[in-house]
């Protein structure tokens, strides 16, 4: 599991051990979905698929917000000492610090979308951007689903 993090001169590759978690992220909202349980068994595809419709109604019923109210993961996107200033802002509270080290120690990210791309620019242009706020740009392997 390897992310990068941004520097003000240079960004650094970190690895992670054994992660055992995904990072999905729907509208801007980021999840930590654990693949195994507590006896270190990977969870069925079943299982899975039930944790991630959870996660997509959970967004769903709460308030429209936009992406800018909810998305940090645009801030992959920016130049990097823009984002290396914003990340070291952010590591300032307990709660951004948990948030951060649960998506940049992720297995991979899967960032699901609204949106249903027709054409073949259209796909192209959703799989390298997405919607600007639910695709993090550091981890080393992200997926995304429309």
């Amino acid at each position: 599991c390897t992310t990068r993090i941004p520097g003000t001169e240079i960004d650094e590759l970190q690895h992670f051990g054994q992660s055992k978690h995904v990072v999905v992220s729907y509208r801007g909202v980021f999840f930590k979905l654990n693949m195994v349980d507590s006896r270190g068994e990977l969870l069925s595809p079943r299982i899975l698929q039930h944790q991630i419709e959870k996660m997509i109604q959970k967004v769903d019923l709460e308030p429209e917000k936009t992406l800018e109210d909810v998305s940090v993961a645009a801030l992959t996107s920016a130049p990097r000492k823009v984002w290396a200033a914003a990340r070291e802002e952010m590591r300032k509270t307990k709660m951004n610090q948990e948030t951060l080290s649960a998506i940049e120690s992720a297995v991979c990210s899967l960032s699901i979308s609204d949106e249903c791309p027709q054409t073949l620019s259209e796909r192209a242009l959703s799989a390298a951007y997405g919607d600007g706020g639910s695709v993090w740009f550091d981890k080393s392997i992200s997926y995304q689903i429309f």
